[in-house]
């Protein structure tokens, strides 16, 4: 019977010398997680968001010119029924190639590539030279010419050329396409 007093002697100092060096273990592990570094101030850093990607406007855009392009597929499909007709005549050059651009666009921007940018203009400055045309050809069709119809028709050129300008001009100056469209 005394061996096992004495085992039982031995063991309780390493039950007790291995329940302390656990605690001192947890206190080391605690102090690390809490601890601050006295060294300095906390910096935050706020992460500017990037402007890499096709997203915001130049999305908004290239949506807008994928549906131009299926417009402009029904145009030139109307224009074929209508082709006698002057309009028509300039529907069925200029709508086919106004829909290929802007087709071609959407596929380019959608892979990041450089050309679309310059596809985009093209397509703007076809599609205002377009309705340009289409404009003098309704107008001198009309045996009617009186002042107040040929202001309307200038102004009405104005308004094609300034917004095809302004279309060009977020894909010249804009910092998302710069970023995005760089292959």
């Amino acid at each position: 019977m005394a061996t096992t007093s004495q085992e039982k002697t031995t063991e309780t100092p390493k039950v007790t010398e291995a329940h302390v060096s656990e605690q001192t273990t947890q206190e080391n592990t605690n102090q690390q997680y809490f601890a601050q570094p006295s060294a300095g101030p906390v910096q935050y850093v706020v992460m500017a968001n990037s402007l890499k990607g096709v997203k915001g406007w130049l999305a908004f855009l290239t949506v807008l010119m994928g549906f131009g392009g299926i417009i402009y597929t029904l145009m030139f499909f109307g224009a074929v029924l209508r082709l006698s007709s002057p309009e028509g005549a300039v529907s069925i050059i200029f709508a086919p190639i106004i829909a290929i651009l802007s087709f071609t666009t959407v596929v380019l921007i959608s892979l990041q590539k450089k050309v679309g940018r310059y596809l985009a203009i093209a397509a703007y400055m076809t599609s205002a030279t377009y309705f340009t045309l289409l404009q003098i050809v309704i107008a001198s069709m009309r045996k009617d010419s009186d002042a107040e119809r040929i202001v309307g028709i200038i102004g009405g050129i104005f308004i094609y050329f300034i917004v095809a300008g302004l279309l060009s001009l977020y894909f010249v100056v804009s910092k998302r396409v710069k970023e995005t469209l760089v292959d």
